[in-house]
């Protein structure tokens, strides 16, 4: 599966803009995204920086309605992830995640 997550995770970001006016379709397919990638702490994610400023940068920018549910676990993902990985840490989240809050 982890050959295969960032090619089914950017498909399904892609799809998203889409489906604009289905916000339960748009929450489907974010808590599917959430816990595809978090699962198992993190066990399919291979590419940290991908995870925090593509996945979750563009979370964190889909219809406020749609990812209400979900504010608080793209959160807490940054939050953990940088305070695991320290070169993750400095770029990647510093410079273009926390410029969303």
């Amino acid at each position: 599966m982890k050959d295969n997550i960032e090619g089914l995770v950017n498909e399904m970001l892609g799809n998203l803009p889409s489906f604009s006016k289905d916000l339960s379709f748009q929450r489907n397919v974010i808590g599917t995204i959430m816990d595809v990638c978090t699962s198992n702490s993190y066990e399919n994610i291979t590419n940290f920086e991908w995870l925090t400023c593509h996945v979750m940068f563009t979370l964190a920018q889909q219809n406020p309605l749609a990812r209400k549910d979900f504010e608080g676990k793209i959160s807490q993902v940054l939050i953990d992830v940088a305070s695991r990985l320290e070169d993750v840490r400095a770029d990647s989240i510093t410079k273009k995640c926390f410029s969303l809050f």
